[in-house]
């Protein structure tokens, strides 16, 4: 995937620079318009911090808002860290070299991916249903909240 980071130099190394989330989506959708013009164009937001940004970005916008659910595989000795995700489609992206530090058998990597996808699961059922995913194929996807891996990730 090709990408170009936008950057607002004016926010590089503040604090509290939002009001709320979604202040932080009128100012993104200020910047994605003059990129998205005249273009088809679905919005995914990430539950829960997300969709309240995406939100703003597609009223502002008159974009299609729908959700992504992504979850972190969390480190079973630490819920607040996590060494790879799943996506709403059942795709894993696991750290290779975090699972290695951390001394992670197969076992457990399976068990963790295992437990996540359920949850990815029920969520999904959540949030959208039976309601069916977006066809993004002939659409330029804009996410609103990314979660980044090391460059030792690698799809799964």
């Amino acid at each position: 995937m090709v990408s170009n980071v936008l950057e607002e130099v004016a926010y590089r190394d503040r604090e509290f620079v939002f009001k709320d989330r979604p202040h932080a989506g009128a100012l993104l959708a200020d910047k994605l318009r003059p990129l998205l013009a005249a273009r088809d164009v679905q919005l995914l937001a990430v539950p829960a911090g997300g969709v309240a940004v995406g939100y703003a970005v597609t009223q502002k916008l008159n974009m299609p808002l729908d959700i992504a659910i992504v979850r972190r595989i969390q480190i079973p000795w630490n819920t607040e860290a996590g060494f790879g995700a799943i996506a709403w489609d059942g795709r894993v992206l696991l750290n290779e070299l975090l699972v290695a530090q951390l001394g992670l058998s197969t076992e457990t990597v399976e068990q963790c991916i295992s437990q996540t996808r359920e949850m990815v699961h029920q969520r999904m059922q959540k949030f959208r249903g039976n309601r069916p995913f977006p066809d993004l194929t002939a659409s330029i996807s804009a996410q609103s909240r990314v979660s980044h891996f090391d460059s030792s990730s690698r799809s799964r």
